[in-house]
């Protein structure tokens, strides 16, 4: 038995470019799932996301874009916002919602 601790698994959710159809899913999720440290992959079409649950010792983001790229497909960048960004982008699309509101209902009283 190891002294080393056992290192917990993580979820890793990759935005997956280019897949079509279930065999393009099952392609993905296949080579994902060879990737040393992989404990399991599954990949949804209508999502276009692979949620990989992951052995962080052993792989990590990089080893698992490696091998959907493999595969034949593109992960998508990652966008990556604070709290703070996240909720200014959330308050100005609202704001714009108002004043198109407030616009519609001033031109259905005149």
């Amino acid at each position: 038995m190891s002294d080393l601790p056992a290192t917990k698994p993580i979820e890793i959710i990759l935005p997956i470019e280019g897949m079509t159809c279930a065999s393009c899913v099952n392609r993905i999720e296949r080579f994902l799932k060879k990737t040393p440290g992989v404990a399991d992959a599954a990949v949804n079409l209508a999502t276009e996301k692979a949620t990989v649950l992951v052995d962080p010792s052993a792989a990590g983001r990089d080893e698992l874009v490696r091998a959907v790229e493999a595969a034949g497909y593109e992960v998508r960048a990652e966008v990556t916002r604070t709290d703070a960004e996240a909720a200014a982008a959330f308050d100005a699309e609202l704001g714009v919602e108002d004043a198109e509101r407030e616009r519609a209902q001033r031109e259905t009283l005149v």
